[in-house]
């Protein structure tokens, strides 16, 4: 199964490194006026979102929308000696550094942890989805262990190509439970 996942996690990745920035930029600015759309977005005040890398969808804009809208944005911080996410309330990129894997993570020294409970939209990264919901993400495992013990609104912005129609699904994989393309807004719960 993890030789699959593996397999998988590459032919989508190196499809998505193939994609022209100006059509990137286009494309992940549809995902965000179709996130901008939805009510999770609306009544969320707490936001957990990571900092893009392409090919990933952009969250930069994501978060300045966020910024515009009076909402607190919270980022991840990887702990590498426990494979856990810790969130820290960031409200301006200067807040931000290199961290674990070349990621942009909070600067702990100048940001304000953010308990889980408290987060009412987790943004969830990932490279291959089912429309199940089921998700493969870098490999390290954080999202699936940090979901876990999650329980408001998840949703996962993907590129059209990133969708499959099976994934192979382990005991400790979750899922979230809305997909958000370019061209639609996809429910998850009832997969």
């Amino acid at each position: 199964m993890k030789e699959e996942k593996a397999r998988l996690r590459k032919i989508i990745r190196n499809k998505l490194m193939e994609m022209d920035r100006i059509v990137y930029e286009k494309r992940s600015h549809l995902i965000h006026n179709r996130l901008y759309s939805t009510d999770i977005w609306h009544e969320a005040e707490i936001i957990g979102i990571t900092l893009s890398m392409f090919p990933e969808v952009d969250t930069f804009a994501i978060i300045e929308e966020g910024w515009r809208k009076g909402k607190t944005i919270a980022v991840p911080k990887c702990v590498p000696a426990t494979r856990e996410l810790q969130f820290f309330r960031i409200q301006n990129l200067n807040e931000v550094e290199k961290g674990y894997f070349g990621l942009l993570e909070p600067n702990e020294e100048r940001t304000e942890a953010i308990e889980r409970e408290k987060i009412d939209l987790l943004i969830v990264p990932g490279i291959v989805f089912s429309t199940t919901g089921y998700r493969i993400g870098h490999g390290g495992g954080y999202y699936d262990r940090y979901l876990q013990n999650f329980d408001q609104q998840t949703v996962s912005l993907v590129f059209e190509e990133q969708i499959v129609d099976q994934l192979p699904v382990e005991m400790h994989d979750e899922r979230v439970e809305m997909i958000v393309t370019e061209r639609d807004v996809i429910d998850c719960r009832n997969g």
